[in-house]
């Protein structure tokens, strides 16, 4: 198995001035930031417009023989994000990404501090593997994937009961006493496009709501309950669509609303045969559209 060396000769600032890519004067600049803020020095550097943390990251990663690892599009274990707490996490700038038997790969913006990496071996009993990544990359996943990973939490032990995934969809929903018992996890509104597929149809709808177990989405005709349908949906994600393919079976089809004039259905599908990974991937969906939803209900100051 493949280990990058344990220690690096110097430290990062040490290594950017010996490169030419800052100077002894800027160095100090960004070390005087540092120390009145807390910041990881490459953010540092960053914030005074003296460097490119992309060019940084790569710098570093030819020079200390360590890969870099883009974190935009990655998709985070959520048991291994709870290794490393928090708190932890957000002061050393860095977010767990692996854990294969006792080695746990880690991204981190500065692979230079020995004592990030000792610490970060006590707290885990692992020893580490490093890859290199931009510091606000990592800072981003921390509060995205580490957000997933509390209110995931909270999701899947709503799943569990009836009673607490009534409480849950009647605190985030605001629709108490809609029917609680006939659903399996909070639901929130959302609007995407969704192929459905059986043997001998192929329709086109676009979806209403969405949880983690299940979507209802509005037809222009009914569906017989109990029907099994091959789903194809585009989860709207911030840069691009997230494709998730599994099987829906029909659980209720409804008019849109007793006054409508046309043949609008809404149709009730709950999941089978989603893999935990898919499911994850809704979840995260369902958390960020209720967090959107909640922060624009928030009162403006």
């Amino acid at each position: 198995m493949w280990m990058p060396k344990r220690r690096l000769p110097r430290r990062m600032g040490e290594l950017l001035v010996s490169h030419g890519l800052i100077s002894e004067s800027q160095l100090s600049k960004a070390v005087a930031l540092q120390a009145e803020e807390g910041a990881p020095l490459v953010a540092c550097l960053a914030t005074l417009g003296l460097v490119n943390e992309e060019v940084v990251a790569q710098t570093l990663s030819d020079l200390c023989g360590l890969p870099f690892l883009p974190l935009e599009h990655y998709d985070f274990d959520v048991e291994v994000l709870e290794l490393v707490p928090v708190e932890v996490a957000e002061r050393l700038r860095v977010i767990p990404v692996e854990r294969i038997g006792q080695v746990l790969s880690v991204a981190m913006a500065d692979p230079t501090d020995h004592d990030a990496i000792e610490e970060l071996e006590r707290v885990t009993n692992c020893v580490l593997r490093t890859f290199i990544a931009t510091s606000s990359a990592v800072q981003a996943a921390i509060e995205r994937w580490y957000r997933v990973s509390r209110l995931g939490g909270l999701v899947s032990t709503a799943l569990e009961t009836t009673e607490a995934s009534s409480l849950l969809l009647q605190a985030r929903a605001g629709v108490p006493g809609r029917e609680p018992e006939r659903r399996q996890a909070a639901r929130v509104p959302t609007w995407f496009a969704l192929l459905l597929k059986n043997q001998v149809q192929t329709l086109v709808g676009r979806a209403v709501d969405l949880s983690a177990s299940g979507v209802r989405c509005r037809l222009n005709r009914s569906l017989p309950v109990n029907g099994i349908f091959q789903l194809t949906m585009e989860l709207p994600d911030e840069t691009h669509h997230i494709r998730i393919h599994c099987d829906g079976i029909v659980v209720r089809a409804e008019h849109e609303s007793s006054q409508s004039k046309d043949e609008g259905k809404h149709i009730a599908l709950t999941f089978n045969r989603l893999n935990e990974r898919e499911r994850t991937m809704i979840i995260r969906h369902v958390i960020d559209r209720q967090l959107t939803l909640d922060a624009a209900e928030e009162p403006k100051a």
